[in-house]
């Protein structure tokens, strides 16, 4: 014997999704988990002239050192965070340095000024990259 459910019934014991209260909550758990997966952070850019740029960012993060420079960068994520120094599912504070493949020797430099000031003293030589510390003086 088949019951036949008109249109805009339900069957008995038959739940609609998405709707009532807890629908709101499912949600809101379903975002913060993609959120921990994805993993999310900030990622603070310290560009050889000594400009900080900060950046809100979702995945993995990629970073481009200017010919000849490089790029010193602060990182700060919750998830599932790639870094230079591997893969971590939680949270992850680290600082690193990417460096152009024209770079034999990197100094690093704890502010702008003494990054100037290194940066006149060994303008002559080839090869040498001036890094800007993330963290400041």
């Amino acid at each position: 014997m088949r019951a036949v459910v008109g249109r805009g019934r339900r069957a008995l014991g038959s739940r609609r999704r998405g709707a009532g209260p807890g629908a709101l909550l499912r949600a809101a758990l379903v975002t913060s988990l993609l959120a921990t997966v994805v993993g999310c952070g900030t990622v603070e850019v310290t560009e050889p002239n000594g400009t900080r740029r900060v950046h809100l960012h979702l995945g993995p993060v990629l970073l481009d050192p200017p010919p000849g420079g490089a790029v010193s960068a602060r990182l700060s994520a919750i998830g599932l965070a790639r870094t230079a120094t591997g893969t971590t599912l939680g949270y992850v504070a680290e600082e690193s340095t990417v460096v152009s493949e024209d770079c034999r020797v990197v100094v690093w430099a704890p502010s702008t000024e003494a990054a100037g000031a290194v940066r006149a003293a060994l303008d002559a030589l080839v090869g040498v990259c001036i890094a800007v510390s993330p963290t400041g003086p």
